[in-house]
């Protein structure tokens, strides 16, 4: 039976600046000690409306597409994928298809992938879930954009979520 062990990494604490850059220092340590599958937890800028906290939620993304500023740019996430797989290392990534935060561009583009509340704006199930807006899957064009998303990042060399 083939086996396969993953390595997961929130790079904000990885390294002193929780940067892709020091991620990328540090990747083939990280092959050395026999890992198969490097698992990037969310890498994508943080919502500021309604932020919990200083730092906000990773879970709160504000843009499916991009990559969030203070770790490094999408460029640098290239240079990461392409040097795990030159390593021989799959990448995967943590991504949440629940959700968004309250200034994603979705909220203001389209209204219509969520589940609103009683004045039609978009909202959350959970009260203390302030920071983030439900999505509204009975909404098939959510489910084309969300594949698109996936496609995104696929194109990209991402192996999987």
């Amino acid at each position: 039976m083939l086996t396969q062990s993953i390595y997961q990494v929130f790079i904000r604490n990885h390294t002193d600046d929780g940067t892709i850059k020091e991620l990328i220092n540090d990747i083939e340590r990280i092959k050395s000690m026999g890992f198969d599958i490097l698992y990037l937890m969310p890498f994508h800028p943080i919502s500021v409306l309604n932020r919990k906290g200083t730092y906000g939620s990773p879970y709160a993304i504000a843009d499916y597409y991009e990559v969030s500023e203070d770790l490094g740019t999408l460029e640098d996430l290239q240079e990461l994928i392409n040097k795990a797989h030159s390593l021989g290392l799959k990448v995967i990534m943590d991504i949440v298809f629940n959700h968004t935060g309250r200034d994603h561009t979705y909220i203001t583009t389209h209204p219509e992938y969520y589940v609103l509340d009683k004045e039609g704006h978009p909202t959350a199930r959970v009260a203390d879930w302030y920071d983030i807006a439900d999505f509204n899957f009975d909404n098939k064009d959510l489910w084309e954009e969300l594949i698109n998303v996936l496609t995104f990042w696929s194109n990209r060399g991402i192996d999987g979520v």
